[in-house]
């Protein structure tokens, strides 16, 4: 498996893309594969990341637990539509608000 940093658009490659060979894989002990409750893995890479303009760490939260209401942003290129499994190829955000 191979990781890529500063991917937006999957159809033309940019100076800042990078890709990775992957080392480890993580993926939450509870991920149900049927409903994707915690679809969330950890993977790490080979060699270290230089951050760029376009190239940074996800935001996360501290220590502290997240509370129910606050405002979090997703991104990525999942699947736009459930009936029929289509990708975009322009990386997409969302906000959405986190409930427990």
């Amino acid at each position: 498996m191979k990781v890529t940093v500063g991917e937006y658009d999957t159809e033309h490659q940019t100076y800042d893309e990078k890709s990775f060979a992957s080392r480890q894989l993580h993926i939450h002990p509870d991920y149900d594969d049927i409903n994707y409750i915690n679809d969330l893995c950890l993977i790490g890479i080979s060699s270290e990341i230089k951050f760029s303009r376009y190239v940074s760490k996800a935001c996360l939260p501290d220590s502290t637990a997240v509370e129910p209401g606050t405002e979090c942003y997703i991104a990525g290129w999942g699947t736009v539509d459930y009936d029929v499994p289509r990708y975009p190829q322009i990386m997409k955000e969302t906000g959405l608000y986190f409930e427990h």
